[in-house]
């Protein structure tokens, strides 16, 4: 089994972004301030990266999240993010939360959206996609970061995939199981 993606969802080479003599790494330098424009607004799948929203008060924690119970029965954790600061109120089973998990084994990310995206636990419904990232401001400049702990990208692949801004926000880059 596994994940696919809906049309919306491309690989650089399809949005323009072409490597050149059979290389997968794109240097900024070599593109045009349009296309640069364009990578701006593009979200790139992660796909060891998992976003989950819904998640009660019980279980927002770092410790639960990574014990086999949870989430750590798909795989190996890297890192967990919590977010508690804005939690969701969602009536009934009161406030939820969200949280940012990287696995190091892109198979074991997929396994945890699948198992489970659309479970419902303590009166809320868990919903899982994988997590997405945009390139690094500094990136786009082509200039060095300078934040070691910086979570945007620093590289430009021909294989990555991505969806603009505009699919986000109409809902068309829905994850089809196969």
């Amino acid at each position: 089994m596994r994940i696919s993606f809906s049309s919306c969802v491309k690989s650089m080479k399809s949005f323009g972004f072409l490597p050149k003599n059979g290389q997968n790494k794109i240097p900024i330098s070599t593109l045009s301030k349009d296309k640069v424009k364009k990578l701006a607004n593009l979200r790139v799948i992660q796909k060891t990266l998992v976003y989950v929203i819904g998640l009660a008060p019980d279980i927002a924690s770092e410790s639960k999240l990574r014990s086999l119970d949870y989430f750590g029965q798909y795989g190996k954790i890297d890192k967990i993010v919590i977010n508690t600061n804005n939690p969701f109120n969602g009536g009934r089973g009161g406030p939820s939360y969200s949280a940012y998990m990287t696995f190091a084994n892109p198979r074991d990310a997929a396994d945890c959206i699948l198992s489970v995206d659309q479970f419902l636990y303590n009166d809320r419904l868990i919903r899982a996609s994988f997590g997405t990232s945009k390139f690094c401001q500094y990136f786009l400049s082509a200039q060095k970061c300078s934040n070691k702990d910086c979570l945007y990208l620093h590289e430009l692949r021909a294989d990555l995939e991505a969806y603009t801004k505009e699919d986000m926000q109409s809902n068309k880059f829905i994850f089809q199981e196969q």
